[in-house]
């Protein structure tokens, strides 16, 4: 029995080498032999730990259905046992699983469950690992403030444990701020990330953070029309497939293959961009990927609408738009129904009721639904005289914001010249100056 254990315990170490290296595939022989021998000397915490290890290994190839049953096995024996470390642990994982797929209540439960258990036993690492995970599901889901509270949080416990444990936080705190347009404080939260995952020699971690970091300068480049942010987004692109190829992250692959398709349009390399797509695709519907491939598809009909192959583009924010619905990818759902607005005023100008459909999806969060009610006017300044009149009626039957009621009936009242007076004096300054400066046809 203790030659056994012994061997246990050299196959455990060669496996969790194999994995710090990104070989997977040499981590799961030693970890599956070691199961094999835990299972046979009849030690139940080595074979639950074993599982786990398992189920991580194949989470980073991407094969995500094998990764959680071999969490679940983890999480029975971790009960039965009465190991609560391992328990949690478990639960983390199958958080993390599930959230691939785009089961977001199922992951968000099986996050909580694993923070109550390391709450109870006061790990501090293990908390704020949790914490950053729930932040990053909120980032997704676009419910922002509850997310800046948790990955707060997450970066308090951390400081409080080791460098390493600041990385996720960091890295979705990033994220955070990029959708808020807050780039300056994406980029210093992302700098402080790649720094400790450098210094640590994490290479998993950066091609994270290269993919974010991506992301946030083409949003960058999107609202500023920064060459600068495009030139790096191509760099860190570059960089963070290159990387995620070396280390078989088919995940992270795909992130940054669909990262490529975006900056190689940008750029005007239209079939490299196409092909990038694909593979992007490819990838994601291999893994089972809900999330990343709905947002794949919304970004190639982006691209495909710019081109005005509008049929093409219509098809594929339709399938964005359905998977967003059934999987309640709320924010995704919003900003897809916008692009269903522009592709079919684009073949109708008097259409817009994707529009109507897209500011009444925006109702689960104040700043999206802020940021499509700007969406919206940028649109409406573009539409035909009777079009603008049609399209306020029915705003005002769907919109539940007070100012822009007061907008839209000033707005009404401009175009039509009929002497109506409106107290626009309370209107939020940037909604006065929309109003202000709206072009009368």
């Amino acid at each position: 029995m203790a030659s056994g254990a012994s061997s246990v315990g050299e196959l455990t170490e060669r496996g969790n080498n194999a994995y710090e290296r990104s070989e997977f595939r040499e981590s799961i022989e030693y970890h599956e032999q070691a199961l094999t021998i835990a299972r046979e000397i009849g030690d139940r915490g080595d074979e639950c730990n074993r599982l786990g290890n398992l189920g991580r290994a194949y989470y980073a190839l991407g094969e995500i259905r094998k990764a959680i049953e071999y969490h679940k096995q983890a999480l029975a024996i971790a009960r039965e046992v009465g190991d609560r470390r391992g328990e949690g642990e478990a639960l983390l994982r199958l958080g993390e699983s599930n959230m691939v797929f785009g089961d977001w209540d199922k992951s968000l439960q099986f996050f909580n469950d694993a923070l109550e258990i390391f709450e109870t036993m006061e790990s501090l690492t293990s908390r704020g690992e949790v914490l950053s995970y729930i932040g990053e599901l909120q980032i997704k889901s676009g419910e922002w403030e509850d997310a800046r509270e948790n990955l707060e949080k997450s970066l308090e416990l951390s400081d409080r444990t080791t460098p390493v444990g600041k990385i996720d936080a960091l890295m979705n705190l990033g994220e955070l701020f990029s959708v808020e347009d807050r780039y300056e404080d994406a980029f210093s939260s992302f700098k402080e990330a790649l720094r400790i995952a450098s210094d640590s020699e994490l290479s998993t971690k950066k091609v994270k953070i290269c993919n974010k970091i991506v992301r946030a300068r083409l949003m960058d480049f999107e609202s500023n029309k920064s060459k600068e942010s495009l030139l790096r987004a191509n760099n860190y692109c570059i960089s963070a497939l290159k990387l995620a190829k070396y280390l078989q992250m088919p995940l992270d692959q795909g992130i940054s293959l669909r990262n490529m398709g975006i900056v190689s349009f940008r750029y005007n390399q239209i079939n490299e961009s196409k092909s990038y797509f694909r593979q992007s695709l490819k990838k994601f519907q291999t893994i089972g990927a809900r999330y990343e491939l709905a947002r794949t598809y919304l970004e190639l009909a982006k691209t495909l609408a710019e081109t005005n192959m509008l049929l093409e583009a219509e098809e594929k924010t339709k399938v964005c738009a359905f998977d967003a619905t059934h999987k309640e990818f709320k924010e995704l759902k919003v900003r897809s129904y916008v692009l269903l607005g522009d592709i079919i005023r684009k073949q109708d100008s008097s259409q817009y009721g994707y529009y109507l459909t897209a500011l009444k999806a925006a109702i689960f969060n104040p700043k999206i639904y802020t940021r499509t009610i700007f969406l919206i006017i940028y649109r409406m300044k573009e539409m035909e005289r009777d079009t603008t009149i049609e399209f306020i009626k029915a705003l005002k039957e769907v919109n539940i914001e007070v100012h822009f009621d007061t907008f839209l009936n000033a707005l009404a009242s401009k175009i039509q010249g009929n002497g109506e007076d409106y107290n626009t004096e309370d209107l939020p300054v940037e909604l006065k100056e929309e109003l202000d400066n709206f072009p009368i046809q």
